[in-house]
């Protein structure tokens, strides 16, 4: 990470997937000529707790912590929005291009690097099927 804004400056790396947040504080925003987004959120706030322990809760605590959670992904969201709005405003006054994708680039995106890809069963296997299909099904049904 340290090289990062020499190697960028110098052409040695000519793209990285990092929070433009991150970017922006380490200054490695001066070094780009164009930010593309690609609809993937390097900003993950994740909480983990014990499964025998909440499976030991009463349902409503349960649901309670449910909806905390929801609610707290949600409000992470509208703030990173916010932040990154606030940078993409200051990084276009700096003459940095933005890159949207269009819905045909987000899904030749995805067919090429997507968690479908035999590539990710490795990890599909090492953390869990079950707890993965859980995730995908939890997305699919907020997105």
């Amino acid at each position: 990470w340290g090289e990062t804004y020499q190697a960028l400056q110098q052409g040695a790396c000519d793209a990285l997937n990092v929070a433009i947040g991150a970017l922006t504080a380490f200054k490695i925003n001066e070094t780009l000529g164009s930010c593309t987004f690609i609809d993937m959120s390097p900003n993950a706030h994740v909480t983990i707790l014990n499964k025998a322990w909440y499976d030991g809760l009463p349902a409503d605590i349960r649901r309670a912590i449910d909806r905390a959670a929801l609610e707290a992904w949600e409000y992470q969201k509208a703030e990173q929005k916010k932040v990154n709005d606030q940078i993409s405003a200051q990084w276009k006054s700096q003459g940095i291009k933005f890159v949207h994708n269009t819905p045909q680039e987000r899904k030749t995106w995805i067919e090429a690097v997507g968690h479908q890809r035999p590539e990710w069963n490795q990890w599909k296997d090492r953390y869990g099927r079950d707890l993965y299909n859980q995730i995908v099904k939890v997305v699919e049904k907020l997105s």
